[in-house]
Parts: structure tokens; C-alpha cells; sequence
């Protein structure tokens, strides 16, 4: 484990589940946007099994239903399963992708 949960982190952590990179500022949009509730913004964590968007009503993107990960000027374009997309604008993009497809990578074995 690269650092330490923090205490938002804790409740929402599976059991075997870890913290591969701490929380960066983030805002998550929805393709398509059923709630209506537009860009959010949020805490971005990456863990061995998923991305994890913590706000108000935080938003779970399973690794294993990340079909495509991209980077474009500071965003990332995550296609889902069943043709949904999440573009997160987040500081330091690339990186987070890289991190982000070795765990993927890992998880998928």
C-alpha cells in the first residue's frame, strides 16, 4: 500500500481492499447523466479494486468494468461496461492514469 487511508476512506473499503494512491481533488461527470446531477465535485482514490469518487453520494467505478481509460488535456475518459462514461477532471491526469492501469492490470491477473 502506497499511503494510509483516511478516515473518509475507511467505511468504504472492502474487506482485502487497499489504497494504491491517495485522494486528489476531482470532479466526475456522467455519460449518460440519469441523476441530472452534473459535474461533482469530490476525492478521487484509487484502489486495488476500483476508482472511488467520494462526495455526498459516492461513485464506485469497479476496475473491472473499465473498458477503455484515456487521457486528454488534463481529463480522463473512462468507458464503462454497457457503454457508459465518466470524464474526471483531475490534477496530475496522467499519472493517475498509469496508476490506474497497472491496477487494472493487476486485478485482472
Amino acid at each position: 500500500m502506497n499511503d494510509s487511508p483516511d478516515q473518509d476512506l475507511l467505511p468504504y473499503l472492502s474487506a482485502g481492499e487497499e489504497l494504491l494512491a491517495p485522494a486528489r481533488r476531482a470532479v466526475l461527470e456522467q455519460y449518460p447523466d440519469e441523476t441530472g446531477r452534473g459535474p461533482v465535485p469530490g476525492r478521487l482514490y484509487l484502489t486495488t479494486r476500483r476508482l472511488l469518487h467520494l462526495d455526498d453520494d459516492p461513485i464506485s467505478l469497479p476496475l473491472s468494468e473499465i473498458k477503455e481509460l484515456e487521457m486528454i488535456i488534463g481529463l480522463l475518459l473512462v468507458t464503462l461496461a454497457g457503454g457508459r462514461g465518466v470524464v474526471i477532471r483531475v490534477e496530475d491526469a496522467a499519472l493517475v492514469r498509469s496508476q490506474a492501469a497497472s491496477a487494472m492490470i493487476r486485478a485482472r491477473g
